[in-house]
């Protein structure tokens, strides 16, 4: 007997067809089988009257012919609807039909649009924001890879010979003290070298090495020379740096639309740092037509690449319900979103990440509301000197949210909040709230908390995502129940 489901061959006894997994239907079960769609066996017979399908399959011991009998144009009548969908096996022996709700596909299509729309936009431990915050690697380009021996003896061996970018891999393993101890007079001897020959990450990096003053006098207008000069060469690194001094100034005019031209060149190279950078320009309006969408494309093209400065201004982003990203998502996705982006950077030591995700924690959006776990990250922003993570813990040990009370410690914290943020009107805040908390204070535990903050020195140095000034001062202020991540920090309780 057949499986009349697929039209494989089972054996009598069977309960279950081995091809398809259907219960066997036998004789016995006809009006189970009437109400199921009709299926053509895999050998067709015709029936003589009509000429029509036979709907059922044929034992082989009740075929009337000797030889299968092939239909020529199969055709299944009154089964088939306008909303059913046929399809075929490969072999074209076998028709089955499929019930389908085509406005529930469209539904489910335009769905699944929305949704890889949404993710194609929300889509060197060197950083390069500014060439006087690089850190000791001043490197301008990657080193060789591949089968390579790339070890100190090897490299030097190969730059003995004259080979140029093995002198630039020399002189990056000098400046970064990489199997052999750091030097930068021989790293900028090397460096040289393969600079003669032509090589730009070499002129780049003796860019770098006069932006910084290292085994040189600091010199910006030599850099700049060096990497314009790199940059005409094609060096990704070196158009980003001669980026950055349009930017600042350094060396150079500030020229915002030459700004504009050596990082949109450094990007379309791909590099992470000039995308940020150009992601900046676009949102800001800054020498260019403002442009948010294209903003977020750029951070997130910086993002994916693990450029934390990149991650943060896109959570940033999602958090303010930017634009189109308040159009395209619920308010509890876009707090998902930016939770999601916050912690990649905050992986990565980001202060303002660690800040911004804090906030998220101390009002409930995208996470639990736990205001232990926003004390704990806005510590670590405020260990790493931004003064608006300090202001907020100076705020919690004030009033005792997710910590004991404690007046010295949020003196302490507030006043190196307001010594070092800018006039503002959180700046006005933080003066306030720390004359009123000092007020609370006797002699000598003033005299405490002024000796600690005196005492206090920052962790590390936090990442700028550079975005923290989103809308305008009046409306940029994180409060409990404010819906705005524009601004930084939150109001003493007596001005909420």
């Amino acid at each position: 007997m057949y499986c009349i489901q697929c039209g494989e061959r089972v054996v009598e006894s069977a309960q279950f067809c081995a091809a398809c997994g259907e219960k066997i239907q036998r004789p016995q079960d006809e009006e189970q089988r009437s109400e199921r769609p009709v299926l053509v066996p895999p050998i067709s017979e015709t029936s003589e009257a009509s000429g029509d399908l036979i709907a059922d399959a044929v034992p082989a011991g009740e075929r009337q012919h000797s030889e299968p009998v092939v239909a020529e144009a199969p055709r299944v009548e009154s089964v088939v609807t306008p909303a059913e969908e046929i399809t075929a096996d490969p072999d074209q022996t076998t028709l089955r039909t499929k019930p389908v709700k085509w406005g529930f596909l469209v539904l489910i299509g335009l769905s699944i649009f929305g949704v890889v729309l949404y993710l194609q936009l929300a889509g060197s431990e060197y950083r390069l924001s500014s060439p006087r915050e690089t850190p000791e690697s001043p490197q301008a380009g990657p080193a060789s890879t591949g089968s390579v021996d790339d070890s100190f003896e090897a490299v030097q061996t190969r730059a003995n010979t004259g080979d140029g970018q093995a002198q630039y891999n020399l002189g990056l393993m000098y400046a970064n003290g990489e199997g052999v101890p750091q030097n930068d007079a021989e790293s900028l001897r090397w460096f040289r070298l393969a600079a003669d020959q032509g090589l730009a990450e070499a002129q780049a990096a003796i860019g770098v090495m006069y932006t910084n003053g290292r085994g040189v006098p600091q010199d910006d207008v030599e850099a700049l020379r060096l990497y314009r000069l790199a940059a005409e060469g094609g060096d990704a690194f070196a158009q980003f740096n001669l980026g950055v001094a349009y930017r600042d100034g350094e060396g150079v005019s500030q020229n915002d639309t030459e700004e504009l031209r050596w990082f949109r060149l450094a990007a379309d190279q791909g590099l992470a740092e000039a995308q940020y950078s150009l992601g900046r320009m676009y949102h800001a309006g800054e020498g260019v037509q403002e442009d948010k969408v294209e903003a977020f494309g750029l951070f997130r093209l910086a993002a994916e690449a693990g450029l934390a400065e990149a991650q943060g201004a896109i959570g940033i982003m999602y958090a303010n319900g930017e634009g189109f990203l308040r159009d395209l998502a619920p308010v509890e996705y876009r707090d998902a979103a930016a939770v999601r982006w916050f912690r990649l950077a905050v992986d990565q030591g980001a202060a303002e990440a660690q800040y911004f995700l804090g906030t998220m924690y101390s009002n409930g959006r995208g996470v639990p509301q736990d205001d232990v776990e926003a004390l704990r990250l806005y510590r670590m922003a405020a260990e790493g000197g931004m003064a608006e993570a300090q202001y907020n813990l100076g705020l919690m040990y004030a009033e005792g949210r997710g910590v004991q009370q404690d007046d010295v410690t949020a003196y302490m914290w507030i006043n190196l909040a307001a010594s070092r943020m800018e006039p503002s009107v959180v700046r006005g805040w933080a003066v306030s709230l720390r004359d009123s908390v000092g007020g609370k204070l006797n002699a000598s535990q003033l005299t405490e908390a002024e000796r600690l903050a005196d005492e206090w020195r920052p962790r590390a140095r936090g990442i700028n995502f550079g975005l923290t000034h989103l809308g305008s001062p009046a409306s940029g202020l994180v409060l409990p129940q404010d819906r705005n991540l524009a601004g930084p920090v939150e109001a003493p309780s007596g001005e909420r």
